[in-house]
Formats: structure tokens, C-alpha cells, sequence
């Protein structure tokens, strides 16, 4: 037994909770928890300690337990919810513990529709290469700490920040960025003025902001912002830090880092895209303004080879490429697509999973467009995490709008028939691109592990 405490996690295994229980563990809390599978995530944390349980059930909750942490994914007739409010339990939501631990050191934080977590990734990297021992919570596997959380030896707090269910506001950052703001989660904001005045308020609390002028409604936020601002960018050009002469090689790429108008410094990065690039930018303005060189971030992210599920590439060899990634929204689906086009693969093979009935509904006109750059298109299922089917949702909504555009999409009712096509049909040249929120991970494996087993 330990001397802080017991804390019990419900729903133990997601991204965001896991990287709490990690973090506690190495406090040296009791750690307990449950979900509903056995995952590698699990297996990690029993190995750190965890007692962690398959199912949920009233008595997965500790004899003696100081805390019940909940995600918003949990309702609240969860029998461990129930059994924790008759036994008087504190219940907190893990937006408040993160706020808790953040709120009590100084907080890098990262907020944004698209890109927070490869950019908080590698502003963590950075930190950690410096030997500044960060505090580390990401949505997403950093390979160089192989996991995506890391209790640091200082006060410094590198962390993702969670717009979905407005926990962001919670934290008070010492420095924060916006990588960019979409309408995204509106079946919690439901209008889009309250989702950006959330990020407004986000913004003013915050001693330093970096914001990404590329976007529109990030450069509607800073005329909204009543203190200074720093700002960075590819497109937009009145910005502090900037890049030019981008030249993309494969999967990498070399840009030239522009500070106010001086050139500070080549950029050599390992992960594809545009976008990336941007995300690199935004980490190292964080850095620059916490004392690290720009060249020294520069030379740090060039052992930045992605984060788990973000373009994670599977497998290479006899010219087929596998790539895994989370893409889930339009905007990210379209990057994700022409990092791979951009990279000058012969083919690019999409194959995306939509994530949620509720964002189908909302989106799939968005969704229909963002294929244009794809060779071959395959959308899956939808995949419903915790949500109820909607009645006349379906993944065929997408497959009808990008049909509109005089594209040929295909549609498997079978994940043995998508997986089959795959093989059938690759050739040297392919980068089969495989997205999406939900369990598509384990098709990208499967297809990994026939053309290993060739």
C-alpha cells in the first residue's frame, strides 16, 4: 500500500484517462480502474501497478477510496458512478484532475481542433531532449518516452489541451497555443459563438498566447483579445515566425524558420505535410519563449518521428506503404490525404472509418469533399463509440456526396471484404492510408500482418 491514497478510474483505458492513471501511479497513489476490454493500454498500466478490472460493476469501487475520476463519456447510471455517490466518494472529472495537477506548476497547453497533440508532442520532446524533466499528458504514444504521459522531476507541464467537453477552461496556462478552432463537439456547444467564446475565455487565461494566424477563426480570436499575442504561420505572412522554400522528400520535408523577418534556422522534419511544418513551428515558438534557441528545437524535432495513430507508419517494403491515423474530422481527413499525395506516392489508397452518427449527421457533406486528392476511396462503417444509432444515418451519406463529385467510391459491408480488396489489389507505388477514430487500427494490423506473413 501506498501513503497518498486511493483513486479508482472509470473507463481506465481511454487516451486522456490513462495518462492521468500513469501520472498518479508515479505519484505513488493506489490506482485502480475498470473498462470494458483487456487493450495494451491496460497491460501497461497493470505493469505500473494498476488493479484494473474487465466490466463495470459496483464493487471494481475500493473499500477504501479517496476518489472516483469519470470521463464525459460515462453516464450516470454506471453502476461504479451510483455505488460511489452512495458511499459518499468525491467524483471528479479528469478535466479537473488534470486542472488540479497543470494549475499547480507552470502549464504549456495546447488547444485546437486539428494538430494539439502532435504539437504538444513535440513541445514535450523538445523539453525532454533540454533535460527539463516536463510533466507530460498527451493524447497520443510519444516513441521517444514510449507512452503518452511522463511524471517529470520539475513544475513544468506539457499537456493537450481537451476542448471536446469544455474542460479546457479549468486550466490556467502559463503558456498556451492555438494551433486553429473549427465547429467540432457542438453536440456539447451547440452553436459555433459558443464554441469560440470558449476559446476566447481559454485564450484570456493564459500569461502567453501563441496563435496560428492560417486559420480564420484563430485570427477572429486575436482581434478579440484584449492583451498582446504572439503569432506564427505558412500562408499568412504578417506573422512573427514563419517558413519559406518548403521541399518535400517522401515522408520528410526541409523548410527555411523565419523570426521577425531574419532567417534563424533550417528545419529538417520526419513526419509528412504541410501541416506538420505548422505544428513544428508552434512547438518551437513555445520553447523559444521558455529560453530554448530556435536552432536547438530545430535539431531536437528531427528525432520527432510522429506520435502513435498520427500518419504511423505500419509498414514499409516492396513499394507498398501502410499508414494508420487518427484523421476523424473533414479538415484532418483532407491533410492526412494530401500529406500522402504530396509525398509522391503513385497511389493513395484512402480508406476512412467515420467516427460517430452524431458527426455524420453534421458533417458528411464536409466529409464528401475531403477525398479529392485520393486515388482509390473506401469508407467503412460507421463506428458508434458510445452513441445510439440515428435513424437514416449511415456511412452511405459520405459514399452519396463523394459520388457527387464524380468519384468512385467503394463501400464493404464486411471488414474481411475491405481487408481482401486491399491485397487483391495493391501495387508498388501504394500508400494505403487507413483513418479514423474508432477500432480501424486493428484492419491496418491485419493488413500488415498478411502481407508480413507473405
Amino acid at each position: 500500500m501506498s501513503h497518498k491514497g486511493a483513486v479508482h478510474f472509470i473507463a481506465i483505458g481511454g487516451i486522456g484517462m490513462s495518462a492521468l492513471a500513469k501520472i498518479l501511479l508515479s505519484m505513488g497513489y493506489d490506482v485502480s480502474g475498470s473498462d470494458v476490454q483487456e487493450t495494451k493500454v491496460i497491460e501497461d498500466l497493470r505493469n505500473m501497478g494498476a488493479l484494473i478490472h474487465i466490466g463495470h460493476d459496483a464493487a471494481n469501487v475500493p473499500e477504501h477510496c479517496g476518489e472516483i475520476i469519470y470521463s464525459s463519456a460515462i453516464k450516470d447510471d454506471n453502476p461504479e458512478m451510483v455505488r460511489g455517490r452512495e458511499r459518499g466518494i468525491p467524483i471528479v472529472h479528469r478535466g479537473e484532475l488534470l486542472a488540479r495537477l497543470f494549475n499547480s506548476g507552470r502549464g504549456l497547453a495546447v488547444a485546437g481542433a486539428h494538430g494539439k497533440t502532435t504539437t504538444s508532442a513535440m513541445l514535450a520532446l523538445i523539453y525532454d531532449i533540454e533535460k527539463l524533466e516536463p510533466n507530460i499528458v498527451l493524447g497520443g504514444i510519444l516513441p521517444l518516452i514510449g507512452s503518452n504521459a511522463q511524471k517529470g522531476d520539475s513544475d513544468i507541464w506539457v499537456v493537450e489541451a481537451d476542448e471536446s467537453d469544455g474542460s479546457f477552461l479549468k486550466l490556467r496556462p502559463h503558456r498556451t497555443i492555438i494551433t486553429n478552432i473549427e465547429p467540432e463537439h457542438m453536440n456539447y456547444y451547440r452553436t459555433e459563438a459558443n464554441l469560440e467564446n470558449s476559446f476566447c475565455r481559454f485564450a484570456a487565461q493564459s500569461k502567453d498566447l501563441i496563435l496560428c494566424l492560417d486559420d480564420r477563426r484563430t485570427r477572429e480570436l486575436a482581434e478579440k483579445c484584449a492583451g498582446p499575442f504572439h503569432s506564427y504561420g505558412l500562408e499568412h505572412r504578417a506573422v512573427d515566425l514563419t517558413v519559406k522554400n518548403i521541399c518535400m522528400k517522401g515522408l520528410s520535408s526541409v523548410s527555411e524558420v523565419y523570426y521577425k523577418g531574419q532567417k534563424v534556422v533550417d528545419l529538417h522534419l520526419r513526419v509528412p505535410g504541410i501541416h506538420n511544418i505548422s505544428n513544428a513551428l508552434a512547438a518551437m515558438y513555445a520553447a523559444y519563449l521558455g529560453g530554448i534557441p530556435f536552432d536547438r528545437s530545430a535539431a531536437h524535432l528531427e528525432n520527432f518521428t510522429g506520435t502513435g495513430r498520427r500518419f504511423e507508419v505500419l509498414y514499409d517494403r516492396d513499394g507498398i506503404v501502410i499508414v494508420d491515423d487518427y484523421a476523424h474530422h473533414p479538415t484532418e481527413v483532407r491533410a492526412t490525404i494530401k500529406a500522402a499525395k504530396d509525398s509522391g506516392f503513385a497511389r493513395v489508397i484512402a480508406v476512412f472509418q467515420p467516427h460517430r452518427y452524431s458527426r455524420v449527421k453534421e458533417l458528411y457533406q464536409e466529409f464528401g469533399a475531403s477525398f479529392g486528392d485520393a486515388d482509390v476511396i473506401i469508407i467503412d462503417d460507421i463506428y458508434s463509440a458510445w452513441e445510439e444509432p440515428i435513424e437514416g444515418v449511415s456511412s452511405k451519406m459520405i459514399v452519396e456526396e463523394i459520388a457527387k463529385r464524380g468519384l468512385s467510391p467503394l463501400h464493404f459491408a464486411a471488414k474481411e471484404e475491405l481487408v481482401t480488396y486491399l491485397v487483391k489489389n495493391r501495387r508498388p507505388g501504394d500508400i494505403l492510408l487507413l483513418m479514423g477514430a474508432g477500432n480501424i487500427r486493428q484492419t491496418s494490423e491485419k493488413l500488415r500482418d498478411i502481407l508480413l506473413g507473405e
